[in-house]
């Protein structure tokens, strides 16, 4: 499979964080699944032979530089990880905050 499949997996998680017909418990499943699919987007780019070494940096630079991929790889880890060495055990900011104040593809939405 090529990288986008997870960018797919990526945007259904996404797209579930909108139903708000369900438990608390169930959106932070959600949640959590979608900040673990978008951290794992950047390994299945570069794991992709079909996409050139310049194209891998600006991934790499996207990741590294984005304010809001930076979040979602923090919160990410803190699920991950649940508290080990002083990483937060949830996120400390919700995703209408994260939407609010970084940036996003429109055409993803």
């Amino acid at each position: 499979m090529d990288w986008r499949a997870q960018y797919n997996r990526m945007i259904r998680t996404y797209r579930r964080l909108d139903d708000h017909q369900r438990s608390l418990e169930e959106y932070d499943d959600d949640l959590a699944h979608f900040l673990m699919d978008t951290l794992h987007l950047h390994d299945w780019v570069h794991g992709d032979p079909t996409i050139n070494g310049e194209q891998k940096n600006l991934v790499t630079s996207l990741f590294r530089d984005s304010e809001f991929l930076l979040v979602c790889r923090s919160a990410a880890n803190g699920y991950k990880h649940g508290g080990r060495s002083g990483i937060p055990s949830q996120p400390q900011s919700t995703s209408t905050e994260l939407q609010r104040r970084c940036w996003w593809p429109a055409a993803a939405l």
